[in-house]
């Protein structure tokens, strides 16, 4: 699991969650562009152990650098990129992956 935030608070928080409650320890990104090369990194590792690979990725929409739009954009291209050439590791099954975009403000100007 990947949790990606440019705010530290945000980041301490669903980190400590997911610990306290599902003992999941995620890898974490404080830019969307380096979630991208977190991603890109992880298929390409020669290990093809099941856990290596992202099935969950938590992403903050307003980053500054790369948003999370833009960021998803480029991974969703990398997984299309990888199934083409056939990389084992961006083949895990659709319904076992998942790239979620969260948003904590709330401000009428946020969708």
């Amino acid at each position: 699991m990947l949790i990606v935030d440019d705010e530290i608070f945000n980041l301490t928080v669903l980190t400590d969650l997911l610990k306290e409650f599902w003992n999941i320890t995620p890898d974490q990104a404080n830019d969307g562009d380096v979630a991208v090369k977190m991603y890109q990194q992880k298929i390409k590792n020669p290990c093809r152990c099941e856990h290596r690979a992202y099935k969950l990725i938590l992403m903050d929409v307003n980053m500054i650098n790369m948003d999370g739009i833009q960021a998803c954009q480029k991974i969703l291209d990398t997984q299309l990129e990888n199934e083409k050439f056939g990389n084992e590791m961006a083949n895990i099954p659709k319904s076992q992956k998942q790239l979620d975009i969260m948003n904590s403000n709330n401000v009428p100007d946020d969708k």
